[in-house]
Formats: structure tokens, C-alpha cells, sequence
């Protein structure tokens, strides 16, 4: 639900959860892995971990780059010393004679 808060297009239906479900189980009976329940124990917690945590992640990493983005620059100097101003170049006045 969360991420698809971040993303509505990653909503799926009731129809596609069950494909997906019955993809991922039919791999599973492939494989016939078998772990320890502290394993699966510890499988799910990931799995819930990133399904909770993930979505706030991307929002942060998201909101950290549009503030980046919006702030304004620096003023910063070329190699023969003007100020540059973001756009306006402030020409080198050398002293005069």
C-alpha cells in the first residue's frame, strides 16, 4: 500500500496478486528450498522491513534532491578570481594606470 502511495501505477488488482502469488509459489515447489524457521523468520522481517522503510526511503532520497535542486548556488570564483554569480559573469577590473 505504501508504495504505492509513492507510485499508483504499481497498484495491482485482486486478479494480478493472484498470478503473481501462484508465479512465485510454482518457483518455490521448483526449487523445494527448505530453511530453518529462524531463517523465515528472519526472511520475513527483511521483507517487512523493506516494505515499510523502502517507500519512506525513496520519498526522503526524493525530497533531498528536489530541496538540492532548489536551493540556491554558491557564489564560486573561476581560475582568474571574478565572482560568478549564477548567471552573471562580474568581469576583472585590473587597476588602472
Amino acid at each position: 500500500m505504501a508504495a504505492t502511495a509513492l507510485a499508483p501505477e504499481m497498484a495491482i488488482d485482486e486478479q494480478e496478486a493472484g498470478m503473481l502469488a501462484g508465479a512465485v509459489k510454482s518457483v518455490q515447489d521448483f526449487y523445494d528450498v527448505s530453511a530453518s524457521a529462524e531463517v523465515i523468520l528472519w526472511v520475513n522481517v527483511a521483507g517487512i522491513l523493506g516494505a515499510v522503510y523502502g517507500p519512506r526511503a525513496l520519498a526522503i532520497m526524493s525530497r533531498r534532491k528536489k530541496s538540492k535542486k532548489e536551493k540556491p548556488k554558491a557564489e564560486k570564483s573561476d581560475e582568474s578570481g571574478p565572482i560568478i554569480l549564477e548567471g552573471f559573469a562580474v568581469p576583472h577590473h585590473a587597476p588602472t594606470e
